[in-house]
C-alpha cells in the first residue's frame, strides 16, 4: 500500500531516504538514481491547506504542439514550503556525492526562490495514461480535471521518483500525481458575465 508522507515528517527522518546506485535504463545513456523512503515510493502531500499552493500557468511543453500528454506544471508556493523543499533537495543531493562527487556543479533545481514573485516548484504531470494525475474535490471525491489550471488554488500529492544524471546536468524527477481543489461555478469567474444594474 502506498503511503503519503508530509514534508516535516520526511525532513525529520532524512536517513529513511534511500537512493539507488546510479545506473542506465534500457538503451538510454542517461543514468537514474531511484528514491525510496522506508523502502516505499516517496509520495509527498505538499501542504495541509489550500492557501500554500496555486498553479502558476496552464500545464505545457516547451515547443510542444499541444498533443503531448506528459507536461510541465509550475506551482506558486509559500516561502515556508519552498524552504522545506529546498532542504529535501539539498539532503538528496548530498547523499549522491558518494557516487557523483561533482553533483553540485551540474545540479539543476526545480525550485525558483522567491523574489518579486512567489517561489515556484516545477514538476511533471501526466495528463493521460496509467500514471495520469487524479483530481479530487474537498470531500475527497474524484472529479474531472479543472477547466482552467492557471491560478487554481489546490493541494498536491507528488511522487519524488529519483534523480536523472547526464554528463552536464542532474536534477530531481518529481511528478504531480493528485490534485485536490475546490469546485467553483465557472460562470462566477467569467469576465464577460453580465450584471444587472
Amino acid at each position: 500500500k502506498k503511503m503519503t508522507r508530509t514534508l516535516p515528517e520526511v525532513l525529520a527522518n532524512i536517513p529513511e531516504i534511500q537512493l539507488s546506485e546510479p545506473a542506465t535504463k534500457g538503451r538510454s545513456m542517461m543514468k537514474w538514481s531511484w528514491i525510496s523512503y522506508n523502502r516505499q515510493p516517496l509520495h509527498l502531500m505538499l501542504a495541509d491547506d489550500f492557501d500554500s499552493i496555486t498553479v502558476a500557468f496552464e500545464p505545457s511543453v516547451y515547443n510542444g504542439d499541444g498533443s503531448e500528454t506528459r507536461k510541465n506544471i509550475v506551482f506558486s508556493i509559500k516561502d515556508e514550503l519552498y524552504d522545506q523543499l529546498f532542504a529535501l533537495e539539498e539532503a538528496i543531493r548530498e547523499s549522491l556525492k558518494t557516487h557523483v562527487p561533482d553533483i553540485d556543479s551540474i545540479w539543476v533545481t526545480g525550485l525558483k526562490s522567491p523574489s518579486n514573485y512567489p517561489a515556484q516548484l516545477r514538476c511533471k504531470i501526466n495528463m493521460a495514461g496509467p500514471k495520469s494525475v487524479k483530481y479530487y474535490n474537498l470531500d475527497g471525491e474524484i472529479r474531472d480535471k479543472p477547466s482552467c489550471f492557471k491560478e487554481l488554488a489546490c493541494n498536491v500529492v507528488v511522487v519524488v521518483r529519483g534523480v536523472y544524471l547526464q554528463k552536464n546536468m542532474a536534477g530531481l524527477i518529481i511528478e504531480a500525481r493528485n490534485l485536490q481543489f475546490e469546485e467553483k461555478d465557472q460562470k462566477d469567474s467569467c469576465p464577460f458575465k453580465r450584471y444587472d444594474t
